[in-house]
């Protein structure tokens, strides 16, 4: 069985490959997904469905070439930390973004149940505008 931190990052590979349902392959069907206040793409409920909907599909639409860097891990037991970077074009306003962001994955059985963000959501909300 894989270990935590290979799911975790796995799924950054997934998400760096344009490979979305990999990604959410990956993910708990009840997963928590708890997004930082102020960042504009919330799940509006639980699962890899309501994530793919509300955050992966409009984070496609909404930025050229949005990605998602983790630069560092830490895990411990069934928790990961990822430290990276989020870099894109914002399409309707020509802004840049990259931002500094932690991620907080739970794992269990190889599946994600849990993700929280932390995340510099001015640097999101002032490419926005």
């Amino acid at each position: 069985m894989m270990q935590p931190l290979e799911t975790v990052q796995m799924l950054y590979k997934a998400l760096g490959a344009g490979d979305a349902p990999s990604a959410l392959g990956l993910m708990d069907p009840d997963i928590e997904w708890i997004g930082m206040a102020g960042w504009p793409y919330q799940p509006g409920g639980r699962g890899p469905q309501r994530v793919a909907e509300n955050v992966l599909t409009r984070l496609t639409r909404d930025w050229k070439d949005f990605s998602v860097y983790a630069e560092h891990y830490f895990a411990d037991a069934d928790t990961v930390i990822a430290l990276g970077r989020y870099v894109g074009v914002h399409r309707q306003t020509g802004k840049a973004l990259d931002a500094r962001f932690a991620h907080v994955w739970d794992v269990a059985n190889a599946q994600i149940v849990r993700f929280r963000q932390y995340a510099d959501t001015h640097l999101v909300q002032r490419a926005m505008q």
